[in-house]
């Protein structure tokens, strides 16, 4: 599944989108990280762009190649996926989207707030407040577009959950139905074999008067 396409005109527009996601009965990623790690990773963005980030690039960096790249974010208006980042996470990772959602709405009204002096960025140096803006926004509408509403994911669920209790109940009765004949025919043959035997003890018995008589005779 590809990656929606949104775009926002500001951090309004985002709360709109995660407003529209919270109604989804079901979210699905069409990447690697998780819902959960989608909101936590923008919320720390936010909370970062106040205070200090965890990772810099060298300082000849941010003034050069930063600096270029910062420039054709800004011509293009939106973020392509696949950008390094130190801080992202590399593994997916499940938690509570609720308060995942919570804590980012809280840091987007912080920010919209904050009126301080903003830390220099990690990679695209320095930048000023309409530049940060324009940052989070784009970046916002970059990682919302891989969530999704799970809808196919839930049919094929209920489906496969309902399939194995339809096979569990043909091969009991098979299984009844057999054994039942096997036993008849097993405890048949032994009662056959017992009534002959005592039949070919009789037939000598039988043989040995006319001998007698022919004896009495002689004498």
């Amino acid at each position: 599944m590809a990656q929606r396409i949104l775009n926002f005109n500001s951090l309004d527009d985002a709360l709109e989108e995660l407003s529209s996601i919270e109604r989804f009965r079901n979210v699905e990623t069409t990447g690697l990280w998780s819902y959960y790690q989608i909101l936590m990773h923008l919320a720390d963005y936010l909370e970062s762009s106040m205070n200090n980030f965890n990772w810099m690039q060298p300082l000849s960096m941010r003034r050069t190649i930063g600096k270029a790249n910062f420039f054709k974010l800004r011509q293009a208006d939106k973020m392509e996926p696949g950008l390094a980042n130190p801080s992202t996470p590399k593994v997916r990772e499940e938690g509570d989207e609720k308060a995942a959602l919570q804590r980012l709405r809280r840091m987007i009204e912080e920010y919209k707030k904050f009126t301080g002096e903003h830390p220099e960025h990690p990679f695209y140096g320095l930048l000023t407040r309409e530049d940060w803006d324009f940052l989070h926004r784009i970046h916002m509408a970059h990682h919302l577009g891989f969530a999704r509403e799970a809808r196919k994911v839930v049919a094929k669920a209920v489906k496969k959950a309902a399939k194995p209790a339809r096979k569990a109940v043909k091969p009991a009765g098979k299984k009844s139905a057999r054994k039942p004949a096997k036993a008849k025919a097993k405890t048949a043959k032994p009662k056959s074999a017992k009534k002959s035997s005592p039949a070919k003890k009789s037939k000598p018995a039988s043989k040995s008067k006319p001998a007698k008589k022919s004896a009495k005779k002689k004498r």
